[in-house]
This record gives structure tokens, C-alpha cells and sequence, in this order.
């Protein structure tokens, strides 16, 4: 995983990982289980989506606050 970032529109999270291959069935498990953690402590009838992005072009250069990164991997050029 490269980059993993959260954000919330209406009743809806939205977790995007980016992820430089295709991720095995054990990567979309563990994300499964982590968005499961994460909407349960939101009101019920809250949403949550994954979006996967398989990506090896550079990372965006936005404001990782603003735009709820909540890891980043490390990458050395």
C-alpha cells in the first residue's frame, strides 16, 4: 500500500488506498476489516466505500491534512 486517505461526504466515508499492483485477496481482506472497525463507530445508517487505485505514476501533491491521508509510504527515487 502506498497511500491509504479517509473523507466523508454526507452519511457516506470513503476510504481510498493506492496501491502500486494488483492487491492479493489477503490486502482486500485486511481493508475490508479496517473500513468494518471504521464505520461501526459512526451513527447507523452511515455508508462506507473502498475505492482501490493501482497506481505507480508519483503520488498527488495535495494537502495531506486537508485531504485526509492517513499513510503514506515511504518511496525513495
Amino acid at each position: 500500500m502506498r497511500l491509504i486517505k479517509i473523507s466523508m461526504k454526507e452519511n457516506e466515508i470513503i476510504v481510498t488506498v493506492v496501491l502500486n499492483c494488483k492487491p492479493s485477496e489477503r490486502v482486500r481482506d485486511d481493508i475490508s476489516e479496517a473500513t468494518t472497525e471504521i464505520v461501526v463507530d459512526f451513527p447507523w445508517g452511515t455508508m462506507i466505500a473502498e475505492q482501490l487505485e493501482i497506481s505507480t505514476a508519483p503520488l498527488p501533491n495535495e494537502n495531506i491534512l486537508e485531504c485526509g491521508w492517513i499513510f503514506q509510504r515511504a518511496e525513495y527515487q
